[in-house]
């Protein structure tokens, strides 16, 4: 079974980790594998079955490795492109300014948060590097990403342990599996959720904001007649 080869922690199921999350920053899919990984060693955590420290830095580093190669291959080759797509899109080079200076405010915050919108993985390394964002803020935010979606599937199985053990159920693949199912929904329809409340609100606001303008403008022309 895999995991129980990534139970061993051998140098090459170690490699192979490395590779897993290295080529996952150039969107090349390993659909759910890292979340069974990081499930498995929640599950395990505090075990003497399974070297955590190892695993988890491996799967870290190949993930800093894979972004830092993105970012800086984007960073040397983006602002010709830009330039480029800015001959034949005259607004282009302003929208980019404009993206530029909002993920400069908070670059952090901005790179973890888009990380974890499904699908702006790749796009967003991609846009830090073209519009040369700042090196630390980009490298920061890929690790907080990487402590808020790993963390919470970690935890996530360490829950699901401990939930087990309590009611004295005898833990097996079928219960593992719906486990890890249940988790992965949880975490990809909650950003999904967050950011369809967040712009219905805004969608709120700027309707309460120009609704009253509108009824004025109304009246006055209303009066002009």
């Amino acid at each position: 079974m895999a995991l129980e080869a990534v139970n061993q922690s051998s140098p090459p199921v170690l490699i192979a980790l490395f590779l897993l999350t290295f080529f996952t920053e150039f969107a090349i899919p390993f659909p759910w594998i890292q979340d069974i990984i990081y499930y498995y060693v929640g599950f395990q955590f505090g075990r003497s079955t399974i070297r955590e420290i190892p695993v988890l830095l491996v799967l870290l580093s190949g993930r800093l490795v894979g972004s830092n190669a993105l970012y800086w291959t984007s960073r040397l080759f983006g602002p010709s492109f830009i330039n480029w797509l800015g001959k034949h899109f005259k607004s282009f080079p302003e929208r980019i300014k404009q993206v530029k200076e909002r993920l400069t405010k908070h670059t952090i915050i901005a790179m973890a948060i888009v990380r974890l919108v499904p699908g702006a993985l790749v796009p967003s390394t991609i846009a830090a590097g073209a519009v040369g964002l700042s090196y630390p803020g980009f490298l920061l935010g890929i690790i907080g990403a990487s402590i808020i979606d790993d963390g919470t599937t970690i935890l996530s199985g360490l829950i699901t342990r401990l939930i087990i053990e309590y009611l004295g159920i005898e833990p097996s693949p079928w219960l593992f599996t719906i486990g890890i199912v249940f988790t992965e929904v949880m975490i990809w329809v909650a950003p999904w959720i967050y950011f369809r409340m967040k712009n219905s609100q805004k969608a709120k606001i700027i309707a309460g904001a120009t609704g009253p303008n509108d009824k004025k403008v109304e009246k006055v022309e209303k009066k002009k007649y």
